[in-house]
């Protein structure tokens, strides 16, 4: 089973910092990239999990706590705060992810968008955990 884990990237100093993310750095082939910006407020988002898609999270300016869950019910909490860090979210990891106000926020997906691919809700989650545990 895949667990959530942290990947520092590689910074270059160009008089200003770049981070890349390319080759060995990233676990998956890139299928989608998008970014969510403008949040006004602190807010919860995620609240779902995948079935098959994986996700590399970073948070490029501000911050972001991303709490993830298993299938056997381990939870996971991280802190992303540095634009060269990124937190790999597996599939059939429950995310709930608190943006903190003005954060910018880079998403790298497995997949393409699929809604077949989400599971939206907890207990469809957790009832789906205790069939796989049998």
């Amino acid at each position: 089973m895949t667990i959530p884990r942290l990947f520092d990237l590689p910074i270059i100093d160009l008089s200003s910092i770049m981070t890349v993310a390319e080759g060995d750095n990233i676990p998956f082939t890139v299928k989608r990239v998008y970014w969510v910006t403008s949040n006004q407020k602190d807010e919860i988002r995620g609240e779902h999990a995948h079935k098959s898609c994986q996700q590399l999270v970073a948070c490029i300016d501000g911050e972001l706590i991303v709490m993830l869950e298993d299938i056997q019910g381990n939870k996971y909490s991280y802190n992303l705060a540095t634009p060269n860090s990124m937190l790999l979210i597996p599939s059939q990891f429950w995310s709930k992810i608190e943006y903190k106000k003005d954060c910018i926020v880079l998403i790298l997906a497995s997949h393409e968008y699929d809604e077949e691919d989400y599971i939206r809700n907890y207990s469809e989650f957790r009832s789906q955990s205790l069939i796989q545990k049998k």
